[in-house]
């Protein structure tokens, strides 16, 4: 995202019973440092991450499960259950850096369900 934007880059679109994985890519915002030997890159270390879905501003607590979140090597991923069909929600992810850091990067999530019938 760019620097002060309130607006989500990305867009995910589920459907209201979906289950789905979202990736979010720190790489281009976490500080990198060469490993003690020179030869490899690595990542500042994330002290934590917590995650929330939004609609209109209030917490959708039944659409996240914290204990799924994991974080490796740049990238975050969370977990998002349910929602209420045509409705538009935000994901806002906060993640805490060992440098002391907060990133605030958002998703836009779109929950559709299509009837096949």
């Amino acid at each position: 995202e760019r620097l002060g934007s309130g607006t989500p880059q990305g867009r995910i679109t589920k459907g209201a019973s979906e289950v789905v994985w979202v990736w979010f890519d720190l790489r281009g915002v976490l500080q990198t440092f060469q490993d003690t030997f020179g030869k490899k890159y690595i990542y500042e270390e994330v002290a934590y991450v917590t995650y929330e879905v939004l609609s209109g501003g209030a917490a959708q607590a039944g659409m996240v499960d914290a204990t799924k979140t994991r974080f490796m090597d740049g990238w975050v991923r969370v977990l998002v259950q349910a929602g209420t069909t045509n409705v538009d929600y935000t994901i806002s992810l906060t993640v805490v850096t060992h440098l002391g850091r907060t990133l605030n990067p958002r998703a836009g999530l779109k929950v559709r369900t299509v009837s096949e019938d």
